[in-house]
């Protein structure tokens, strides 16, 4: 059954958040709602229009009308179910994560009022713009996952003289999906918030891309907070990988995007840098040293995993190669290198160097630049006599 039909928007000033749902059978469909300390809320299925839904929540407990604290999910059902939710106590959320099932778009003006929310994850269906979050000043962690709803950075309330209390956002994610076409916003408006983030996830994929949301990575050039996952997957973000120096990034991952500059420039964190660009064929570079020189505490940084083919200037494969000898080993490594001069690696290290070994020794257990192959399957192997590609 398909249908437009909205909520009403009078709930805005109501204590009452209210969804309809509807369920084909098989569908699987919930949510998520914390009160804050002391605070009760209770969620109650009404106007049942079609099948005989209940609720479970986390310990099992089954019914039309619980207090919930928790993940809350409904009967997978057999045959169709539509109804209505209703949530009361708004004000008193703490998190909250609206139903990943909706019949009719939710306009998020009704979430007026939840003044208390630290974590809100918006679904399926739900529509408005970020106008609504000026006034959520504990809010630390927010999830995109529906194209309807227009975000700005610049409506996130910050820290001021007269907002000394406001809690800083420090986990933001945006998940492209089957209801979320392509957003559109810069991440230069995050540059009042930037310095206080600890995660950012904006996670397109080949079918459901985020090509709107652009900007330059030079807004993190000062934060040295970001520790969480780092992905901008396809979107149309861009810039000098040097801007997350300052960070503290484990992974970074950036597909269909544009980057550029030196590799060695990542963080001593950043262990692994998985980035495809079939746009551009850009060379990154590899300062002498450039990595092993960066200290994690007392200890030298990881094997910088890259897990795609990646483009190096030939002169700096030396460096990159001699770079890796003296990082920390890890797990096992593959590297598919492509470069516009093999000549100076090849005049300088012969199948009997000591280098492969030093970096068998290290986790990497293929190595191929162009057409050369030096390691596989952990094995120093003697480099092909083809012609290496010049790409």
């Amino acid at each position: 059954m398909t249908t437009t039909k909205q909520t009403n928007t009078y709930l805005a000033n109501s204590e009452e958040l209210r969804f309809h749902i509807v369920l084909n059978p098989g569908t699987e469909c919930n949510f998520l709602a914390v009160p804050i300390d002391g605070k009760t809320i209770t969620a109650s299925i009404i106007n049942v229009m079609y099948g005989d839904p209940y609720m479970i929540d986390q310990n099992g407990t089954m019914g039309k009308t619980l207090s919930v604290n928790g993940r809350i999910s409904f009967n997978t059902p057999e045959k169709y179910q539509e109804f209505d939710l209703s949530i009361s106590n708004k004000s008193d959320l703490k998190q909250f994560a609206t139903p990943t099932i909706k019949g009719w778009n939710f306009y998020t003006d009704n979430l007026h009022g939840c003044t208390n929310l630290e974590l809100l994850h918006l679904c399926c269906r739900d529509m408005g713009n970020s106008s609504v979050l000026t006034e959520m000043t504990k809010l630390t962690e927010l999830m995109i996952s529906t194209s309807e709803f227009t975000f700005n950075p610049t409506d996130l309330p910050t820290k001021d003289d007269n907002n000394s209390s406001v809690n800083e956002l420090k986990r933001f994610y945006v998940t492209a999906g089957d209801y979320t076409d392509d957003m559109k916003f810069s991440i230069d408006g995050f540059s009042a918030i930037s310095e206080y983030l600890t995660n950012l996830e904006l996670r397109g994929n080949y079918y459901h891309q985020l090509k709107g949301i652009s900007g330059d990575l030079s807004v993190f050039a000062d934060n040295n907070a970001l520790t969480g996952l780092f992905r901008i997957d396809y979107t149309s973000i861009e810039g000098d990988v040097a801007s997350l120096g300052n960070t503290s990034i484990t992974n970074f991952q950036a597909t269909d995007c544009y980057l550029y500059g030196d590799l060695t420039d990542l963080p001593g964190t950043c262990n692994r840098f998985l980035y495809s660009n079939n746009k551009a064929d850009t060379y990154f570079s590899w300062k002498a040293y450039g990595r092993s020189s960066k200290k994690v505490g007392n200890a030298a940084p990881a094997l910088l995993k890259i897990d795609n083919p990646i483009r190096i200037v030939g002169s700096d494969i030396c460096n990159m190669l001699e770079d890796l000898c003296v990082c920390t080993g890890g797990d096992s490594r593959a590297y598919t290198i492509i470069t516009n001069d093999t000549d100076s690696l090849l005049a300088k290290y012969r199948v009997g160097s000591d280098i492969y070994d030093t970096l068998i020794a290290q986790g990497v257990s293929y190595l191929k630049i162009n057409d050369n192959v030096f390691i596989e399957k952990g094995v120093k192997i003697e480099a092909s006599t083809n012609e290496t590609e010049t790409a």
